[in-house]
């Protein structure tokens, strides 16, 4: 019996609150990572002055937007659709769920980098901010404008991977992700004194190798786009071979 079919062999017949203990750890240590990426940019900016804090915290909610759309609305439905798909052992559904998720990160992802590029001075204005400290927070919203499509595409197929029983590859990532932020905040705004700038360099570089391994860790790398979701095959057969189909649940 493999892992998948002894989990979800735990799931369906288990004490119910260990599982939802097992399952809900790595997504709570995630969470708390992730804050840490705010606080670590918030403490290298603060090293400069109070204008560059003010500056970015105009884009914040930006970023907390993206954040709390990606990974937690739009996000959470993939999540549960691929959890659907997987658990009722329906194949094609699951690689559908994966194929819609990422495009439709593209597109949520563009449209949200494109409306804030045009819209951002203007919101940006009625937030309060003015002079040097609108200067500051247009640089850095120039930069983070560029990172929200690969913030989107590491929330979805991070939501993903969590839909299919995986709950530890996201939370790994997103630790990866804080780390390679701390480096890159040291690198750009400490090393090479690009201020906020800088800021917005680290965010960048911290989401693109996220966003790739992400869709490594939900597709083998030998299955070109959209036709490969063997993982899913692989996780969808094997909890289907566990037990029987659940009331309700659909088979392949």
């Amino acid at each position: 019996m493999t892992r998948a079919q002894i989990r979800r062999q735990a799931i369906l017949s288990g004490p119910i609150w260990p599982v939802l203990a097992r399952m809900a750890a790595p997504g709570i240590a995630a969470m708390m990572i992730m804050s840490m990426m705010s606080i670590v940019e918030t403490w290298f900016l603060g090293r400069i002055g109070t204008g560059a804090l003010a500056s970015v915290a105009l884009v914040f909610p930006v970023f907390m937007l993206t954040n709390m759309l990606s990974a937690g609305s739009v996000g959470g439905v993939i999540s549960g659709a691929t959890a659907n798909m997987t658990g009722a052992g329906d194949e094609g559904g699951a690689e559908a769920v994966l194929r819609t998720g990422t495009l439709m990160a593209s597109v949520c992802g563009l449209a949200m980098a494109g409306f804030f590029w045009l819209a951002g001075p203007s919101f940006y204005r009625l937030l309060g901010g003015e002079d040097a400290v609108l200067e500051g927070a247009l640089t850095y919203s120039s930069i983070l404008m560029i990172a929200i499509p690969l913030m989107w595409q590491f929330n979805m197929l991070a939501g993903v991977l969590r839909g299919s029983g995986d709950m530890s590859t996201p939370a790994v990532i997103q630790g990866l992700v804080t780390l390679g932020h701390f480096g890159f905040c040291w690198l750009f705004i400490q090393r090479l004194d690009l201020g906020i700038a800088g800021a917005g360099y680290a965010v960048l570089a911290a989401f693109r190798p996220a966003s790739v391994c992400c869709w490594r860790c939900s597709c083998p790398a030998a299955a070109p786009w959209p036709s490969g979701a063997d993982r899913f095959r692989r996780r969808c057969s094997s909890r289907s071979a566990a037990s029987p189909s659940l009331p309700g649940s659909r088979r392949c």
